[in-house]
């Protein structure tokens, strides 16, 4: 058993430090009214929004997808963690100044949590849960803006900001009052799931965005054991939108009809074909509908597909946005 935690372990820390580089909901969760709204706006006229909305639509496209940009960089994780190595967790990272719409605002520096990845291995809970452990470093800093608390929650645990802001974006347009249902705040998390992650208020955006952090590595960790596959920024939003089977489900059946997948989780499974139906088709956007028609037409392959280019289309505009306020 030990040997079994020692070589977790070393998965873990290879995962996070790609994360880092490159860069789960649970499936009953719906497309918030946020990025409907966005949908609408990011569509371009006499032609389809998506790549996924046309069922004859291949994964292929004119330049390279964000999956396929993830894995081109990954040669050089390791070496990039290796040099992570020797920065002492318990020092400051350094924080850059960035936010999607309006003037970068200076952010306190924010320590470096990765650690806390290893409690995903412990045959006992912590005494303090990690979530509360980078609150509590917060304490003397005043909550700022939803983008600043999502900088401070993707620093604390090496995550990519622009990928976390991405998922904001989709989840919620930044709105840490959000909620669709029974999924709430800034990541749009359910009570179960931030009782499980995160620690303090659910609507707060530090504690929200912690929470959906630590669910972020935790499930991203999960997901690459079990598949043997290391996650790209799209498996990671899958994986926090339709649970970490789900998005298995979907990558490894590319051709079976999305609802089915579902189905073949163990929620699924035990929840029965209408949750598994509406678990998709409220997590599918307008565009996506109308070209498929119906829950039972819509594959897995198109699935991944409209989420994969809804999560490219914010991710390159906040890369594109960092690297305009860069130094030059």
């Amino acid at each position: 058993m030990k040997a079994l935690q020692a070589s977790c372990i070393v998965s873990a820390i290879t995962f996070t430090g790609m994360i880092h580089q490159v860069g789960g909901n649970t499936p009953g969760a719906t497309v918030p009214n946020a990025m409907l709204e966005a949908a609408g706006s990011a569509e371009t006229p006499g032609a389809p929004a998506l790549s996924a909305a046309v069922p004859e639509a291949s994964a292929a496209g004119s330049g390279p997808s964000l999956m396929a940009q993830a894995e081109i960089g990954y040669d050089s994780f390791e070496a990039k963690w290796m040099a992570l190595g020797h920065h002492d967790a318990a020092q400051p990272m350094p924080t850059t100044h960035d936010a999607p719409d309006d003037a970068p605002k200076p952010a306190p520096v924010t320590q470096d949590f990765r650690y806390l990845i290893y409690y995903v291995w412990s045959e006992l809970p912590p005494a303090e849960k990690p979530a509360a452990i980078v609150l509590s470093s917060l304490k003397d800093t005043p909550v700022g803006t939803p983008v600043e608390e999502i900088k401070r929650a993707s620093d604390a645990f090496g995550l990519d900001f622009n990928f976390m802001k991405a998922v904001a974006k989709i989840e919620s347009g930044f709105d840490p009052k959000q909620r669709t249902g029974s999924y709430i705040g800034l990541f749009q998390l359910s009570e179960y799931e931030f009782n499980k992650f995160g620690s303090g208020q659910i609507r707060d955006p530090r504690d929200n965005a912690v929470a959906a952090a630590y669910k972020v590595i935790t499930e991203g960790i999960l997901f690459e054991w079990v598949t043997h596959k290391k996650p790209t920024l799209i498996d990671l939003y899958l994986i926090h939108q339709q649970g970490w089977e789900g998005a298995a489900e979907h990558i490894s059946q590319p051709d079976r009809i999305a609802w089915k997948s579902m189905c073949a989780t163990s929620e699924g499974r035990e929840k029965g074909e209408k949750w598994c139906k509406r678990a998709i088709w409220r997590n599918t956007l307008p565009a996506v509908k109308h070209a498929w028609k119906s829950v039972d037409k819509l594959t897995s392959g198109a699935f991944v597909g409209m989420w994969r280019d809804r999560v490219a289309d914010f991710y390159s505009k906040y890369m594109a946005t960092a690297a305009a306020r860069a130094p030059q």
